[in-house]
């Protein structure tokens, strides 16, 4: 028995049609700056959503929280007593920084049809996607954030799997990858 035709949905591939850096947020003061070598990294998270954009196109969002800890062996004494003054007892020490990306892929399909539904998509093909987006995510949040207090900071290099697990939704998938 063949199987029927609408049942079937031939993607052959992905293509990065565009990427769009929404920004880094990285806070500091003008009057009393920090530096890399004041910072300790705490850890981090990313959160990745997956989602169809339109017919045969899909979006990748990446969103990165930075925690950071100012050093205990800072090289600057006045630091604790200066940072205190700006801010509360119970986030002295902490810091955050942000960024985002999107990473938007066209799906190529011998199908005309302009049905395309993500949980038609291939598990591998997914997978793919989160590969060439986290990587190009790591070097864009690399080359944005050379010069400032996260200039030593670089994203680890991770398993796909733990950037994006199977889809349990065919509409979206949202996973945090945490160190």
């Amino acid at each position: 028995m063949a199987k029927s035709k609408s049942n079937r949905h031939p993607v052959t591939g992905i293509e990065l049609d565009d990427i769009n850096f929404l920004g880094i947020s990285i806070p500091n003061s003008y009057d009393n700056p920090l530096y890399a070598e004041d910072i300790d990294f705490a850890g981090f998270s990313l959160r990745t959503n997956i989602f169809s954009q339109s017919s045969y196109y899909i979006k990748l969002a990446m969103h990165i929280q930075i925690k950071l800890k100012i050093a205990e062996s800072g090289q600057r004494e006045n630091l604790e007593e200066d940072l205190n003054k700006k801010r509360t007892e119970e986030d002295a020490f902490n810091v955050t920084a942000t960024a985002a990306a999107e990473f938007i892929f066209k799906v190529l399909s011998t199908s005309k049809r302009k049905d395309f539904e993500l949980s038609k998509l291939p598990e591998e093909l997914r997978h793919v996607a989160a590969s060439v987006s986290y990587s190009t995510f790591r070097g864009m949040l690399y080359a944005r954030a050379a010069g400032t207090m996260l200039d030593s900071f670089i994203l680890p290099i991770a398993k796909t799997n733990e950037i994006l697990q199977p889809l349990e939704s065919a509409n979206e998938q949202d996973t945090t990858l945490t160190e």
